[in-house]
């Protein structure tokens, strides 16, 4: 191999080296910016709803658009049951069983032992 010819494999291996890390560096950056953009999407969705809450608490015609808001757009029944206060509905009951039907353990023990 004439040494001209190992310059140039020499400096495309340098270069292809270079790139690699290059590649590293910018998939590093993408990934540092899409945390940031969710972090200050979070933060925002925070913020707008904490207003919200508050002027729902302060001002009746705001908190009735913000239930029909809140009725058309929450979809997901988990999510539903998050803001169910805010929705006027009622919390489903777990396992079908009222709230006040479920035994109260201490009762349940002091029974037992007796």
């Amino acid at each position: 191999m004439t040494t001209q010819r190992k310059a140039t494999d020499d400096r495309l291996a340098a270069l292809r080296e270079k790139q690699d890390r290059l590649k590293a560096q910018l998939t590093a950056l993408e990934a540092r910016k899409r945390a940031e953009d969710r972090k200050r999407e979070m933060r925002r969705a925070f913020v707008v709803g904490g207003a919200a809450l508050a002027g729902a608490q302060a001002d009746p015609a705001f908190r009735d658009a913000l239930r029909k808001i809140l009725q058309a757009e929450v979809v997901r029944e988990g999510d539903r049951a998050v803001i169910a206060d805010l929705l006027d509905l009622a919390p489903p009951a777990t396992g079908g069983v009222p709230a006040a039907a479920e035994p109260d353990p201490a009762t349940t023990a002091q029974t037992e032992a007796a």
